[in-house]
């Protein structure tokens, strides 16, 4: 009598994967089953390729850096005589990795104005940065790939350095650095007179503040007039033969790049001369 030997079908138990990965990375099938069974699969709907699983029943299938989606399909199994029909799928979401095109900024600034920075690169994605080498702080950039630094009211050189951008899945080291020069407000240190004068005698005020900065000063409060100060900051301004008080207000001062606001206001007074006397006879 003869022995008929029935061998069980091989078969897969599981196919698993190591998604989501992030361009660059490996993507990595593997496929648990019976030990010594050749599987039948395909990448992407490609050719037909084989594997053998090893004696530990587990095998790992890599395909190198992919740029988008993997989808392994299996359709066979097979060992020996027996065969089985396999539909076990799976799929290794390639995400993209986040990148900053530039980091630029509204350098240069007048002190106590705000430091912007302007951040462009991958859209959702949170930027990890520093403001002149300090605690790191997290900003995140916008739908349209847009983000912004802003530091209030700076009066001193700004420099920001990104370290890391992470869009939720992937990462990616940065070293763009970007820096706010900070330009100093132009001043006035001294606004003084010749008060009291004698009625008819000139009014002087001069004026001491920035280098070649043009100010704007009006008298007894008559419209606006400029005049720019030396080399040496000194500018005296005249009134001839005065016959009443003298009130001068600054408003402004410009260096060519920088504004300030002034109140700086100083009077002079001007006295009358005193009647001749008249002399009974």
């Amino acid at each position: 009598q003869g022995t008929i030997t029935i061998n069980s079908l091989p078969t897969v138990s599981s196919l698993t994967s190591n998604t989501p990965i992030c361009v660059g990375s490996d993507a990595i099938f593997t496929i648990n089953g019976t030990a010594g069974s050749v599987v039948s699969y395909t990448i992407n709907n490609g050719a037909n390729q084989t594997i053998t699983l090893p004696t530990s029943g587990q095998v790992a299938i890599t395909v190198t850096a992919p740029t988008s989606d993997v989808i392994i399909l299996l359709s066979n199994i097979s060992l020996n005589s027996c065969s089985s029909t396999l539909t076990n799928t799976t799929t290794v979401e390639v995400k993209p990795v986040p990148s900053v095109t530039s980091l630029t900024s509204n350098t240069s600034i007048c002190s106590g104005s705000d430091a912007v920075f302007t951040i462009n690169g991958s859209a959702n994605a949170i930027v990890t940065y520093t403001v002149n080498g300090g605690t790191a702080n997290t900003t995140t950039i916008n739908g349209s790939g847009v983000g912004t630094i802003t530091l209030s009211n700076t009066t001193a050189n700004v420099l920001v350095t990104l370290s890391q951008i992470n869009n939720g899945g992937c990462s990616t080291m940065l070293t763009n650095t970007e820096n706010v020069t900070v330009l100093p407000l132009p001043n006035i240190t001294s606004l003084i007179s010749n008060s009291p004068i004698c009625s008819g005698s000139d009014a002087v005020f001069t004026i001491t503040g920035t280098a070649n900065a043009t100010v704007s000063y009006s008298l007894n409060g008559v419209a606006m007039t400029d005049i720019i100060l030396d080399a040496t900051g000194t500018k005296t301004i005249s009134i001839a033969n005065a016959t009443a008080n003298q009130t001068i207000l600054l408003s402004n001062v410009f260096d060519g790049s920088c504004n300030k606001a002034l109140t700086n206001t100083q009077t002079i007074i001007v006295s009358p001369f005193p009647n001749n006397p008249t002399l009974s006879p």
